[in-house]
């Protein structure tokens, strides 16, 4: 027995202690918060951010941002930690921007971000920043700081929000049919094409394999010339805002208006209507310089006044759009100023259009309260002065200030046709013109913002040799103001036109034969402002069946810089061509996203001479 207690007690004296509880470890650092329509930021304590702008969602969302269990693939020459976002698989309709801290050696770094499949990583690219590596991204995944090899993918997102006063929707453009692939331009003169992508499901587009460096980026016709370290983790973005219903119908055939209206104002000489749906962007300005039975001087009514064009969309009143009418009439200023105000409105009952017939409209107008008053000191001259030698021998001079009603607001700029509130157009040539007191309304129900617009168009007549009736082109510069800025400083520009554009070394100005089929395009610096981009436009002059001349626009290619050689298959063998140079001036536009605008804004065109391509 002794020995039995002997050997059970050392037995006891073996076995472990129990020790403190083991915790385990703690849970991965995370941040969410609910972002909507206005955008948010997220941060971690280790400083990594989540920066989603405004528009990039139209509903909230619980958005998380964590630091990842997992350890980035070693493969890679991970130089962070591996950080999760989600939802997972998200896209957003603009891009979103994340920072992410660099912990270990890598030249250069690039964003590893995970494919929208999970079925590995590829590099982004991206830019150093206060030891974070910053890049922007158009859908959710996981991602981390890794070595580059060299290349990266091209990424970007094209949805187009749509707009009416009461209603905000973003669709995917089909990326997928327009096209896409990186063109990079080498020293010997000639575009290598890289293929790209499309997904016309979710509007993302991607080109793999692109070579660090300075590339163009095709989606269609639109072209981003993207320079040294521009392309770099950039997330590019080619959504728009547009006016109307995505659903809008087109016509292929007359489908004309016709208005019997009565209550106008006594018709005088310089009145306008002006008729517009914005659920179909259906807008028709001088109404009475374009229809059939225009009212007379005197006139109280119309009868019958018939309008068409397939340029705009069938109205469908079913879907919620409605069609108002609206006259402006002459007054005059406190100081003699002439100018036309919205006088009277008639918005009519719903109706539907069906292709190839007429539409007949039957309403009484009704006063326009003109409840609002301003004055405006406007520097004529100088946009008369920089406007000059904006298109070669120009035939006609228009010069104009609207306070203009906008649908829906003034964040997403002119992303739309316009109500006409109140128009001064003059062919006076003041260094400072004092307008005095102009009284106007702004009647329009719904979420309509108002803006001032100032600008001289300068226009001349295009005409192909033979044919029976030529094309009008434009060039000018303008600029657009929120209402009070307008009226507490000077209208002046703030951006002029470019300044010796070239064509292969040649005066844009000068009509050229036998054009090289990548032409070089070249221009200096506008003498005023400092633009945010320039656009090259390239339009093709041609005769239409019926022999009149016709433009039809076949490409646009956005830059920071100011050449451009134009790539293969925009100006071909045989044809005409006029370029058109567009330098533009606001907080949103850039290479990265051409078609963003923000009030207050400012551009400035130059149009140049008719070029004949090589046979």
């Amino acid at each position: 027995m002794l020995l039995i207690l002997v050997l059970l007690g050392a037995c006891s004296g073996t076995e472990e202690q129990p020790g403190p509880p083991v915790e385990p470890p703690p849970p991965p650092e995370s941040f969410t918060k609910e972002v909507g329509v206005e955008g948010g930021v997220l941060k971690l304590s280790d400083g990594a951010t989540l920066t989603v702008p405004r528009d990039a969602l139209e509903s909230d969302v619980q958005v998380t941002m964590a630091l990842s269990e997992e350890a980035p693939p070693a493969e890679l020459g991970r130089a962070s930690r591996l950080y999760e976002f989600k939802p997972a698989g998200v896209v957003f309709n603009r891009p979103v921007t994340v920072s992410i801290p660099i912990t270990d050696a890598a030249s250069p770094p690039t964003l590893y971000w995970s494919t929208q499949d999970g079925s590995g990583y590829e590099p982004l690219g991206g830019v150093v920043e206060n030891g974070h590596l910053v890049a922007r991204v158009v859908h959710f995944s996981k991602g981390f700081v890794g070595q580059s090899r060299g290349s990266r993918t091209v990424m970007g997102v094209a949805r187009t929000t749509w707009l009416t006063e009461h209603q905000v929707r973003s669709l995917p453009n089909n990326v997928e049919r327009q096209g896409v692939s990186a063109l990079v331009l080498g020293a010997n003169g000639l575009f290598r094409e890289y293929p790209g992508r499309g997904n016309s499901a979710d509007g993302v587009f991607s080109v793999p394999n692109v070579p660090r460096g300075p590339l163009y980026l095709r989606v269609g016709t639109t072209y981003l010339l993207l320079g040294e370290g521009e392309g770099e983790g950039t997330g590019i973005d080619l959504g728009r805002a547009r006016a109307g219903r995505p659903e809008v119908v087109m016509p292929a055939r007359a489908s004309p208006l016709s208005f019997s209206v009565s209550g106008l104002v006594p018709w005088q000489r310089g009145d306008q209507l002006e008729f517009f749906s914005v659920g179909a962007n259906s807008w028709f300005f001088y109404l009475e310089g374009q229809s059939r039975n225009p009212p007379t001087v005197g006139a109280t009514s119309l009868s019958d006044m018939t309008v068409s064009s397939t340029d705009v969309g069938l109205i469908d009143g079913g879907q919620g759009d409605r069609g108002i009418l609206a006259q402006l009439s002459r007054h005059t200023s406190t100081t003699g100023v002439p100018y036309s105000a919205m006088s009277r409105l008639v918005e009519f009952p719903a109706f539907t259009q069906v292709e190839g017939e007429t539409t007949r409209l039957v309403g009484e107008m009704l006063p326009v309260e003109t409840a609002n008053s301003a004055a405006f000191r406007w520097r004529l001259r100088d946009f008369h002065r920089y406007t000059q030698d904006s298109i070669p021998n120009p035939e006609r001079r228009h010069t104009f200030l609207v306070v203009q009603g906008l649908p829906s607001d003034n964040s997403r700029g002119m992303y739309s046709s316009s109500a006409d509130y109140l128009l001064i157009s003059t062919q006076r040539d003041d260094e400072l013109l004092e307008t005095g007191t102009l009284n106007y309304g702004s009647p329009l129900q719904g979420r309509w913002a108002t803006s001032v617009l100032a600008h001289t168009v300068l226009e001349k007549n295009y005409q192909l040799p033979g044919t029976t009736r030529g094309v009008t082109l434009r060039a000018g510069m303008e600029t657009i103001d929120n209402l009070d800025d307008a009226q507490a400083h000077p209208l002046t520009p703030r951006l002029s036109p470019v300044r010796n554009p070239r064509v292969n070394g040649v005066s844009l100005f000068q009509p050229a034969t036998g054009v090289t089929p990548t032409p070089v395009v070249t221009w200096d610096a506008p003498e005023l402002g400092t633009p945010r981009l320039y656009q090259l436009s390239v339009l093709r002059i041609r005769a239409d069946a019926e022999n009149v001349t016709r433009v039809d626009s076949v490409g646009a290619i956005y830059t920071r810089g100011r050449s451009i050689t134009v790539p293969p298959g925009l100006m071909l063998p045989g044809y005409s061509y006029v370029l058109v140079i567009n330098a533009s001036l606001n907080e949103t536009s850039t290479p990265n996203e051409p078609f963003r605008d923000s009030i207050p804004s400012a551009s400035a065109t130059v149009v140049g001479a008719m070029l004949e391509m090589a046979p």
